[in-house]
């Protein structure tokens, strides 16, 4: 099968959407089965350099593309290559695209991690609302069968759009790759670890952690991720002039993910929209205290025995709450890790790269091929006539946009 994805969100700087593509890109294209290709505005990641050096075909824009016209006309390349390239099919891994995708008869799949510019619109503006708005019901309507990152997802998205309820999908959860193996110390600082915008709470993180710094608390404060919004870039310009043990690291490669983690006290995810939250599972492979807000996705995704906070207040009340339970750590730490129901490794367990990749692939074929694999016959073996041959190592292509 051949399979052309489109790899935008993990070519320059990749966080959520982007290591949810990368973490399964990486477990699919083993599979002989599955020839893989990927188009991309740039290729300047880790994640991109990885499977360049895997010999798998990269198609390149050749320019930064962000939320602006250029979307179309990067959208319009897109179409070029899968018109020139013809796959059996095309792996939108982002929501939506702006535009049908005419022309193109292979089968479409559509990744939808939130409906936030619709759910949770004071995030955004009004012109992307309506650019969202328009073109999810789009994609939606060509798409071939649906991806949903969380059970949670699914609910909310037939319930603006009840005619999925008629095509195929498939809850596909975030793959957790096992934490690089590292002494796990405790250095004593909070930590957050993903975009800085106020949908994710980071403004709630910051003054809840000045309150908590006021009221006599001690420990510093770790922020790692992109700023997304002016208004947390003032918040955090104010509050590094308050106080000396605030600490913004800017966006973090893995590997300093991971030492991060594996040396915080605590990881704290005060978000207040979420599809699925990959970062405190990150956390709790190194099996630190997780505290999060209490939306119904990380009781979903982590289970019911982690520490939470109420959500449903007002953006004061919420500070207030998050401040005093900074506070009382020495009621809430014990009581988390040392919660007899609560199993680190159960947990992850739901998530890890062999069995969810499997059971991708089996949805790809289900929608390419109607179920049947192509590659084996029903007694197990290999099909003597086979869709295409093996060709062995295959030529990195970088192709530039001009």
């Amino acid at each position: 099968m051949k399979i052309a994805v489109d790899a935008r969100t993990m070519a320059s700087r990749p966080s959520g959407v982007g290591n949810y593509l990368s973490d399964f890109l990486k477990a699919l294209f083993q599979r002989k089965e599955f020839d893989v290709i990927l188009i991309c505005d740039v290729a300047e990641s880790e994640a991109i350099r990885f499977f360049l050096g895997h010999s798998v075909p990269v198609f390149c824009y050749g320019k930064r593309v962000f939320r602006s016209a250029g979307v179309f006309a990067y959208f319009s390349y897109v179409r070029k290559i899968l018109l020139s390239e013809k796959p059996d099919c095309f792996w939108e891994p982002n929501n939506l695209f702006p535009f049908p995708l005419t022309g193109f008869h292979g089968k479409v799949i559509l990744a939808v991690h939130d409906l936030f510019p619709i759910t949770m619109p004071q995030y955004y503006s009004r012109r992307y609302r309506f650019y969202f708005r328009t073109c999810i019901r789009m994609s939606l309507k060509q798409a071939d069968a649906v991806l949903y990152n969380s059970q949670e997802t699914k609910r909310v998205t037939e319930e603006y759009f009840p005619f999925l309820k008629q095509k195929s999908n498939f809850v596909s959860y975030l793959i957790v790759p096992k934490p690089p193996a590292k002494e796990v110390i405790d250095e004593g600082f909070f930590l957050y670890i993903g975009n800085l915008e106020k949908r994710k709470g980071t403004d709630l993180l910051l003054n809840a952690w000045c309150s908590y710094r006021e009221k006599g608390g001690e420990r510093p404060l770790y922020l790692a991720g992109n700023i997304r919004e002016k208004g947390i870039a003032a918040l955090l310009h104010e509050a590094e002039g308050r106080f000396a043990d605030l600490h913004y690291l800017g966006y973090v490669t893995d590997e300093e993910k991971y030492d991060l983690l594996s040396r915080c006290h605590c990881f704290v995810f005060p978000s207040r929209a979420e599809g699925f939250g990959l970062p405190p599972l990150e956390a709790v492979g190194y099996g630190k205290p997780v505290l999060t807000s209490d939306l119904s996705v990380f009781r979903e995704v982590l289970g019911d025995d982690v520490l939470t906070f109420p959500i449903d207040k007002g953006e004061n009340r919420q500070m207030q709450i998050l401040s005093q339970i900074l506070l009382d750590e020495h009621v809430w730490s014990k009581k988390l890790t040392n919660h007899k129901n609560y199993n680190y490794a159960e947990v992850l367990g739901r998530y890890i790269p062999e069995t969810l990749s499997e059971r991708l692939a089996t949805f790809f074929y289900e929608i390419v091929y109607s179920g049947s694999r192509p590659f084996e016959d029903r007694n197990g073996s290999k099909s003597k006539e086979r869709r295409h041959k093996d060709t062995g190592k295959r030529k990195v292509r970088i192709q530039n946009y001009e």
